[in-house]
């Protein structure tokens, strides 16, 4: 326990770690068993129209998703990609199919913030029995946008699923498909 992470350093004898700060912040919220519309109160900007949660609330909201189910299922609903880009909370397997199709979902209505960066590591942290046909479904349908087709093949990419690579190839070769969609999947 006499470790900086418990003591800081210098005269500072608080916390200074704020993954540590958030976890407890989560934690102080659970055993306070607030009901759901508290929570949601305390963690969205009342303000905003879209009623997201406040940006320095992230990571407090991904523990509590990673605590409490109710949480899991409204964050996943309307922000999925808060517990996608958590970086200290693992998705059990039984809940990926639900947060596949969230970020599918959020995708392909255009709804769904992912930095331009290369994201490959945080979508084999998807991984489920079930993915390849849960993204087939999404690479394969034109009734998606290219958008959510795009993610699902970086989701198969992140994954290494390569039963979904001769659908991929297809769509590479097809001249009617998009260009940025053919790039992608090729």
């Amino acid at each position: 326990v006499n470790t900086p992470l418990f003591t800081g350093r210098g005269e500072s004898r608080i916390a200074p770690h704020q993954t540590f700060a958030e976890y407890l912040a989560a934690s102080w919220l659970v055993d306070r068993d607030l009901p759901f519309a508290q929570l949601v109160s305390l963690l969205v900007d009342a303000l905003d129209p879209q009623r997201k949660v406040v940006p320095q609330l992230r990571q407090v909201t991904a523990w509590l998703a990673a605590m409490r189910v109710d949480v899991f299922d409204a964050v996943v609903r309307r922000e999925p990609e808060i517990v996608l880009w958590s970086d200290v909370v693992q998705v059990p397997v039984t809940r990926r199919p639900a947060l596949v199709a969230a970020l599918l979902d959020a995708a392909d209505r255009n709804r769904l913030d992912l930095p331009e960066r290369s994201i490959t590591d945080r979508l084999a942290r998807l991984e489920h029995p079930e993915l390849a046909a849960q993204l087939s479904h999404v690479v394969t349908n034109r009734d998606w946008s290219d958008r959510a087709r795009d993610l699902a093949l970086d989701i198969a990419y992140g994954c290494r699923l390569s039963s979904l690579g001769q659908a991929a190839a297809a769509i590479a070769l097809d001249h009617t498909e998009s260009l940025g969609l053919r790039v992608e999947a090729a």
